[in-house]
């Protein structure tokens, strides 16, 4: 076992204490959310923290919501038979929604995205299910966030055909031409040209940075719940 596996099998323990404000609202999440939304999640692995840290957000890990109760993610925690296992080699696979019901999360909406490009983003995910996890590309966000390691944003930071979370996602709307971060640059002749950020520069936070005209933030926790606030009573 190389040096990078050892050190990211030791950082994908979980901590014994995860900080869950509030319960999830799963009644109003499964009323709002659609095919094709991105999930935000807030992991509770010290590699999660670590994440959040490096790439200053408060996620961690992401998926794409694929309807029915079914999500598409790269990761190493598999649901068999509504039990959890976790599988020796991760990588891309589908399960329950379920999953992060316990877990801090933010929904994600590509707002303007067409019915024919959400169809072909759908149609690549379940394609790439299999696909090896990309532990070289965590490890270099990671040596990037700490500043040991710099690499230019059109240049890959991982494996060929292997994925991180973030970045199995990001090259499924950009092979569409959605945007997440796109960085717009002035060329000579003073007309703005947009460049594509590699998809495995793409952290599970900047789908939470991104401009909200693509990208709208979809609340969940307080349908159902919530009263004018005129009507709540406040423990003094």
């Amino acid at each position: 076992m190389g040096l990078t596996n050892l050190i990211l099998k030791i950082l994908e323990k979980e901590r014994s204490k995860y900080a869950l404000p509030f319960e999830n609202n799963v009644e109003g999440f499964r009323k709002v959310i659609k095919t094709g939304d991105v999930v935000l999640v807030s992991g509770q692995s010290y590699i999660s923290g670590i994440i959040k840290i490096v790439t200053k957000s408060n996620w961690s890990h992401c998926f794409l919501y694929m309807g029915d109760g079914k999500i598409i993610e790269a990761d190493s925690i598999i649901y068999e038979s509504a039990e959890p296992r976790k599988v020796k080699n991760p990588r891309v696979m589908e399960n329950p929604v379920e999953k992060y019901f316990p877990y801090n999360i933010r929904i994600k909406r590509p707002e303007q995205i067409t019915e024919e490009h959400l169809k072909q983003v759908l149609a690549e995910a379940r394609n790439y299910v299999g696909k090896d996890y990309d532990k070289k590309n965590i490890a270099n966000f990671i040596w990037k966030g700490l500043g040991i390691k710099k690499f230019e944003f059109k240049k890959s930071m991982g494996s060929e055909d292997k994925y991180i979370c973030s970045a199995l996602i990001a090259k499924l709307f950009q092979n569409v031409g959605y945007p997440i971060l796109p960085d717009v640059a002035i060329v000579e002749d003073g007309k703005r040209s947009i460049k594509k950020i590699n998809y495995t520069h793409i952290a599970p936070g900047d789908f939470d940075l991104a401009s909200s005209q693509y990208w709208r933030t979809i609340p969940f926790q307080g349908i159902g719940r919530t009263k004018h606030y005129t009507e709540l009573i406040w423990d003094e």
